[in-house]
This record gives structure tokens, sequence and C-alpha cells, in this order.
């Protein structure tokens, strides 16, 4: 038996030497196929790698005597499942192929020369996405406690990773641009489910919410920022308010729903002029021991088109929709409103200012303060700015809807204020201030939600019209000029016309 065994090994030896010139004692040893020596050597993507926005840039070394390299791309390792166009024919002396991909996922190539023995490849494979990921986890009511898993994930669309913080880590690592979060769904009418994490966001690295579950769809902003049937909700986890920090490279976050029962629904803090937040509803549900809807700590970001509100009922110090401390932000479009207060001696603030803000088209209302005690001293004002600070303040609705105690539209000193509709409610307008040209001080006549009426003031008119773009450095978006709901109140605004004035109110709430 041991005979026949060696002369069978023998026999195949000698048939394969006969064919391929190669040693029997090569083969003996176990190397049944040589190497090919005119394959090509794959230089990029190498194995594993990650290629953004379904672009490849497929390179390779060249090869002596070929006339041309075939190049198969397939989504399976078999290459059964060949993409269209496979396979691709690269003339010499060229080296490289951009290939186009149809969708994210990973692929499989192999390549070989016109000179290379039929059959053989070099071959490899690589992950291809576009650039955004993409973040779903579904509410379930059979399981509302259960946690999200990114196991086996790989954030492109058809896999969606279930944590908003894998997708901002992943997109910082590749240097994509953007992630899209879908809506978790509703809890029930009108309350959505929230996607609850220790969110930390990523320079440079844009958010996108109201998406519906496959990302097929997503909600009109331009219609307004309730009613949203993709409302996409962040509730940060443990005591942390939702913090961005340390943003200076362009970054949007824009169609979140940031609700949260922390004292700031948002915190922003160290942040430049590149970071924008733009069509979100941020607001704290607090309801003990100070509450502020959008905290802004020594910060030039934008803020723009946003429903920013403080809770109501709130105990103890101060409620703001907005408080702004140390910094200069671009606070444009929004609609601002503080909660009330039930506290003797506190405050209730729609902006609270500490800096060098601009307030542009702003509708930005103060709540309601009340006190059981005998003494009440709470304070209800629309905009406060300290002593030291000079906000550029054109074109808001500023008022406070209080009726009782001691109530201001806008309490100040210093700062320059052009064509604002002031409305103190029977208390004190304005104080400490001293008015541009054309400012109106009048009942803007709001209904019971806030929204502007047909009789209200639609337009701010007299000594002409002011460029807030001569007077501060400001970026003039067109947008700006615009309602969000609706078309704008005035005409749009034009360079150098006496006659043209600016949209008032410009988020109607």
């Amino acid at each position: 038996m041991k005979k026949q065994l060696i002369h069978i090994l023998a026999t195949a030896a000698l048939i394969i030497t006969a064919c391929d010139n190669t040693s029997t004692t090569t083969l003996l040893n176990g190397d049944f196929l040589p190497a090919d020596t005119s394959l090509p050597n794959i230089l990029s993507p190498e194995e594993g790698d990650t290629v953004l926005n379904l672009t490849a840039d497929l390179r390779w070394t060249a090869k002596e005597g070929a006339e041309y390299y075939s190049i198969e791309v397939a989504i399976d390792e078999a290459f059964a499942q060949q993409i269209t166009g496979s396979p691709f024919t690269v003339e010499v002396p060229n080296t490289f192929y951009k290939l186009t991909l149809p969708s994210a996922g990973t692929y499989y190539w192999r390549i070989r020369a016109s000179v290379t023995a039929s059959g053989q490849y070099a071959s490899s494979y690589f992950d291809a996405k576009e650039d955004c990921l993409y973040v779903y986890f579904p509410y379930d009511a059979a399981d509302p406690d259960a946690k999200p898993d990114d196991t086996g994930k790989t954030g492109n669309l058809d896999s969606p990773y279930q944590t908003i913080n894998r997708a901002l880590a992943e997109a910082y690592r590749l240097g994509i641009s953007k992630v899209r979060v879908a809506s978790r769904g509703e809890i029930s009418a009108g309350n959505f489910a929230a996607y609850e994490e220790y969110f930390v966001f990523r320079e440079g690295v844009s958010v996108q919410g109201g998406f519906n579950a496959d990302f097929s769809e997503r909600h009109d902003f331009s219609t307004g920022l309730e009613n949203n049937p993709y409302e996409t909700r962040l509730e940060g986890k443990y005591s942390q308010s939702i913090k961005i920090e340390e943003i200076y490279s362009p970054t949007l976050i824009e169609g979140l729903s940031i609700k949260t029962t922390k004292g700031m629904g948002l915190n922003i803090q160290n942040c430049g002029i590149d970071l924008i937040i733009r069509f979100c509803l941020i607001v704290s549900e607090m309801s003990y021991g100070g509450s502020t809807g959008l905290y802004i700590l020594n910060s030039s970001s934008r803020i723009v088109k946003n429903l920013i509100k403080s809770s109501n009922n709130v105990e103890l110090g101060l409620t703001a929709g907005l408080e702004n401390i140390g910094g200069d932000p671009e606070i444009i479009n929004n609609c601002i409103i503080s909660g009330s207060m039930v506290n003797n001696g506190g405050y209730s603030y729609g902006v609270h200012n500490d800096g060098d803000c601009i307030l542009i088209n702003n509708t930005i209302i103060s709540g309601v303060t009340s006190y059981a005690g005998s003494e009440n001293t709470a304070t209800s004002t629309g905009l406060y700015s300290t002593d030291t600070n000079n906000p550029v303040v054109i074109n808001n609705i500023i008022i406070t809807i209080d009726e009782n105690y001691e109530r201001y539209g806008i309490q100040a000193t210093g700062g320059f204020y052009y064509y604002n509709c002031i409305y103190g409610n029977g208390g004190t307008d304005h104080t400490g201030i001293t008015l541009g040209t054309g400012n109106v001080t009048v009942d803007p006549l709001l209904d019971a939600d806030y929204k502007l009426t047909a009789s209200s003031p639609s337009t701010v008119t007299g000594g002409g019209v002011i460029d807030p773009f001569d007077i501060v450095e400001i970026t003039p978006l067109d947008e700006y000029l615009l309602d969000i709901e609706g078309a704008a109140r005035t005409p749009d605004y034009v360079a150098d016309s006496a006659t043209t004035g600016w949209s008032m109110g410009a988020y109607e709430y």
C-alpha cells in the first residue's frame, strides 16, 4: 500500500512538472499552485479599507508586456453577483481606475493583466460609504426599555447604527461630514421616544434629524417646526444637559427636538461662528430650581430658525428662553419664549444677555410671574442686557406677556436698537436704552398661541430701512429675511432701499 501511494504521488508530480515546469520537490512540499509573477500588485484601497462618497480609486502596479488589465467587482466573494459594467478594461499604461459604486456596502474586486495566466487574479475587498452615516433605533412598545445595539451595524443606509454617538465617532474617524438620524417613533400621540445618550458632538460632523424610518422622507421644516411626524428627539443621559463644545469648523445641528428634563435644554460652550443650530426645538422641561432653554457660553455660533423655550411653573431663581454669557452669537429668525416663574424674587427673561450678541428678526417673549405672598418682587423682561454689553437688536418683536408686578419689554443699558416692536404689556416698554429711528413701541397683537394676528403691525418703518450688515459682521443669507411659516410679512430686503422693510417676527410661533 505504501509503495502504491508513493507511485501515485510521483506520477502526479511528473504530470504537473510537465505542464508547469515545477520541481517535484516543490509540489511534494505542498506548493501545488505556483505564484504567478505576472499578477499586478494591488496598491489601493488596501484590504478592509473604507472609501467615501461611493467612489473608489483602484490602483495597482504595472506589468511588463501587458496590453490591458481586466477588473471584476462584485458584492460577493465568489464574484457571482458582479456590479453593472463589470468586468472593466483598462488599457496600458494606465494603472488606476476610478470606480463609481451603486450603493454603500462591502465590495470584492480582483484584477489580472493580459499576460496573467487564465483564471489567476490578485484580489482584495473594501467597504464603501456615502459621505453620510445613518442612525435609527426603533421604539418597541412591547419592550420600551430595550437598549440600542450597534453590533454588526455598518452605519450604511441598509444597516444604520442604533446610537448617535457611534455614528459621530465613526464619522469623525473616517472624515465623513454628515450623520442622519431617523425618528424613533411615537410612544403616544405627540410624544416621541428619545435617543438617550451622553452625546459627544464632533467638530466637522453635522447631525440632521427629521427623517422617517427608511430615510425616504423628511419633514419640511420650512412649514414649521412643530407637528413634525418624524420628530427626532434627544434627551441627555444621567444628570447632564446636552452639551456642544469646542466646535470651530463648519458643523450643522439641524432638525432635532432637544427636549430635556435638565436645567438647560442645550448648552453651547466655547464654539465659533461655524457652528450653526437650525430648525431645532430646544426646550428645558425642568420645573424646579431654574430653567434655560438655550445656554450659550463664550461662543459666537449662529442660532437660526429655532423654537427655544424654558419650562413653566419654575420655582426659585431664574427662567430664561435663551441665556448668553460672554459670547457674541448671531441669533436670527427664532421664536424664544421664557416660562412662567412662581417665586417671590424670581426672574423670567425671554433673553438674558451678558455679551455682545446679535438679535435679528426674532420673536422674544417673557413669561408670567406670580407669588401667593403679599410682597412679590418678581420681574418679567422680554430682553434683559447687563450694563457692560452692547447687543445689536434689529427688527424683533420683544414683549412680556406678564400682567402682574414688575415687567419690561427691554431692560438694558447700551446697545443698538433699530426697527423693533417693544411692548411691556402695561408695564415699562423699555428702560435704559436709546431707540434708533423708526422703532415702535406697541402691542404686537399676538393671539393666545403667541402667533401674529392679521391686525398686528406688519412692518416697522420710518427713517428708511437699515442694513444690519453695514453695522455688524454677519453673513447676509437671504433665508434670514423670510418668515419660517408663510410668506414674509414685508417685501424682501433690498440694499440701499428707503421703502423696503424687513420681515418682522421671523418665526411666527
